[in-house]
Order: C-alpha cells, then structure tokens, then sequence
C-alpha cells in the first residue's frame, strides 16, 4: 500500500490480532538507478519506527527486485550493494 495508508494498515491488522513481521519492497523492473534502493531503505526505516509505536518489533526487510540481475554490469550490482549497505 502507498506510505499515507500504512498506519492506518497497521492498526487494522493490530486489532484482529495479526502477526506483522516487516517491509517489502521493489524499486521496479531493470532498475538502473542504484540509488532508488537507498531511498526505498530510507522509506522503510520510517516504517520500521511507525509499526514500533503501534506494537510491532519489525524484523523483516524483503528488498525484493529491480534489480539488472544477470543482465547488468557488475558495476551497477556493486553501486546498488553500496546504496543498501549505506542505507542500512
């Protein structure tokens, strides 16, 4: 769900007793923005901090793809790796 929606998301799932566990996220197809990561992790913290006031001790991060994969240069793999660890 869109970041406006999440803690309304997470008092809902609160009050049936529900088990969240974490954020996943994906950047889009073939990203090749290397700091697009960086700024999904950034958004996850916010998350993470959200669903901690609400109850929830968060201890999932699912980065999910985007990624070039296979397809892309080792360069843009290793600039990707460095906007994550940086963000983490």
């Amino acid at each position: 769900c869109e970041l406006k929606q999440t803690k309304k998301m997470h008092l809902l799932a609160y009050s049936l007793n529900m088990n969240e566990v974490g954020v996943s996220f994906h950047v889009g197809s073939h990203c090749e923005q290397p700091y697009a990561n960086s700024t999904a992790v950034s958004m996850a913290k916010d998350e993470f901090e959200t669903a901690e006031t609400i109850g929830y001790p968060f201890t999932v991060l699912d980065i999910g793809g985007g990624s070039p994969g296979s397809s892309g240069s080792q360069d843009m793999c290793d600039k990707m790796a460095y906007y994550i660890n940086y963000s983490l």
